[in-house]
């Protein structure tokens, strides 16, 4: 998460969407008094007492908005990224076991992953829904931009916060195949079912 005072934007790190690549981007354009929570690359805390203990920098709508005045929360530029849900459980998958054969299908052990992780899910199996809804389900942001039109979308929250818009690079990518063949139909409706929220509320296909 960034909460930026001088441009008067917040922007909510979705784990796995991307989120490195617009870290790095904005990180030249902050101010000394901006604040970013994230451990990974750098170590940096949110000046909030009640995230000295996290280790993550991605938090949701729900998280942060009870610590927020209103001044800060109804003023501030709200965005985020979001990726196709079946693209980005295989990319979670990935990312966290690091091991996997990338070339291999490895259907039974997405299967064993489901099952593991849902209906609980942690916090990188969590839906993207989850972290844009507020207690009463509404969607907070201002601007959601999709991965795969990225710098695109990029570009348009740079022009909305009057910033130049540097191009977007990869970071902390996990290495595997196009998403599509990892999947059979039973695969491909059970992923369905667990992120239906966020097929629905980011209109995503397969």
């Amino acid at each position: 998460m960034i909460i930026s005072h001088q441009h008067k934007f917040i922007f909510f790190a979705i784990p796995k969407t991307g989120t490195h690549s617009v870290r790095f981007a904005l990180r030249p354009l902050l101010g000394k008094e901006d604040e970013e929570q994230v451990n990974l690359f750098k170590q940096s805390r949110l000046q909030i007492a009640a995230f000295n203990n996290r280790t993550d920098g991605h938090f949701s709508v729900q998280d942060i908005q009870p610590l927020l005045s209103e001044e800060i929360w109804n003023s501030y530029f709200k965005f985020c990224f979001v990726r196709n849900p079946w693209d980005k459980f295989i990319s979670t998958v990935f990312y966290r076991n690091r091991n996997l054969d990338r070339n291999t299908s490895q259907v039974s052990f997405m299967n064993e992953v489901l099952d593991k992780h849902h209906p609980s899910p942690s916090l990188f199996y969590s839906s993207q829904a989850s972290f844009v809804q507020d207690a009463n389900g509404c969607n907070a942001m201002d601007f959601i931009g999709k991965t795969e039109t990225m710098q695109a979308d990029f570009n348009l929250i740079c022009d909305r916060l009057s910033l130049p818009a540097p191009e977007l690079d990869h970071r902390n990518s996990s290495p595997h195949a196009g998403y599509q063949s990892y999947y059979n139909q039973q695969l491909k409706e059970r992923v369905a079912q667990v992120y239906e929220n966020d097929i629905n509320l980011f209109n995503y296909e397969f």
